[in-house]
């Protein structure tokens, strides 16, 4: 069984890879998988941090993809248990 922190993370990976080349807002994120608002900014923060994301500030900015969807194949087992 996995967490909701997982659970959550998987939610938005999928997300974004069904927009895989654009970036999307973490409020759109929340709201296309039923995923709270108060969790995700952290949440998105870490599958940075492990290099799966990037960030971009500003107007136009969001989250993206680092790899190709493809390439993921899971979610590093040190996050999957943080």
């Amino acid at each position: 069984m996995i967490n909701n922190r997982t659970l959550y993370a998987i939610k938005a990976l999928c997300e974004l890879a069904a927009m895989e080349g654009f970036s999307s807002t973490t409020e759109s994120i929340a709201e296309a998988q039923g995923i709270p608002k108060k969790f995700l900014p952290q949440i998105l923060a870490d599958l940075a941090r492990i290099g799966l994301l990037r960030s971009t500030r500003g107007y136009g900015g969001g989250v993206s993809l680092i790899r190709k969807p493809e390439k993921i194949t899971r979610v590093p087992h040190s996050f999957a248990v943080g």
